[in-house]
C-alpha cells in the first residue's frame, strides 16, 4: 500500500500541482486513490463475473472422482463417515483457500494498479 500511495503522489505532483501544499497534496491524493478504487469496483460490476463461493467449493472432489469406482458409497453415508478430526481439516482447508484467494485478489489489484500508473 506504501509503494501505490507513493506513485499516486508522484502521478498528482506534476508540473501544475507542484507548490501545493502537503496536506492539500495529500487530500488530492486520497480522493485519486478513491476515485480509481470506486471505477474497478464498476469494473468488476459490469464484467459480471461469476464469483467462486468458498463454502460451495468441495477440496475433495478430485479424491472422490478417483475413488468412485471403488466404493460406492452415497454422498450421505459418506458424511455420516466423516469423523470430527476430519471436519477440523476441511475447516482448516477452507481457511486457507480463503487466504490463498484474498492473497491472489491483492495481488491482482496491485499488479493492476500498477500497470494503470505505466501506461
Amino acid at each position: 500500500a506504501y509503494e501505490r500511495n507513493w506513485s499516486a503522489f508522484d502521478a498528482s505532483n506534476t508540473k501544475k500541482r507542484n507548490n501545493l501544499a502537503p496536506s492539500r497534496l495529500t487530500n488530492l491524493v486520497f480522493v485519486r486513490m478513491n476515485m480509481h478504487l470506486q471505477s474497478m469496483a464498476l469494473e468488476l460490476k459490469k464484467t459480471n463475473a461469476n464469483s467462486i463461493y468458498i463454502e460451495q467449493v468441495n477440496p475433495f472432489s478430485e479424491e472422490e472422482n478417483l475413488n468412485t469406482e471403488t466404493t460406492s458409497l452415497s454422498s450421505d453415508s459418506k458424511e455420516e463417515n466423516i469423523d470430527e478430526s476430519e471436519n477440523k481439516e476441511l475447516q482448516g482447508i477452507q481457511e486457507m483457500k480463503k487466504n490463498l484467494l484474498m492473497e491472489v485478489k491483492t495481488k491482482n489489484f496491485m499488479s493492476d494498479s500498477s500497470s494503470q500508473e505505466v501506461e
